[in-house]
């Protein structure tokens, strides 16, 4: 169930570390060696796990629902 809240998430946070990345490096030209700053994966860390933790409780809310009977109100409401 979480799969594809956890696989969109990990793209998410793949495509905003290359920004990032990109953004760092970009500003990086023409600096000298010793105040060149560089971002490593580590500091992923703490967004993937809030990903994670985000999409199993998405996946656990959602799933309340899933066997609940459905009823003509439910059709007419819609």
């Amino acid at each position: 169930m979480a799969l594809p809240l956890v696989s969109g998430g990990g793209a998410a946070l793949a495509i905003g570390h290359l920004v990032a990345v990109s953004f760092v490096e970009t500003g990086n030209r023409g600096m000298d060696p010793d105040q060149v700053t560089h971002l490593g994966l580590s500091g992923l860390a703490g967004p993937a796990l809030v990903v994670a933790s985000g999409a199993v409780a998405i996946a656990l809310l959602t799933s309340i629902g899933i066997g609940a009977p459905l009823r003509a109100d439910h059709i007419r409401r819609a």
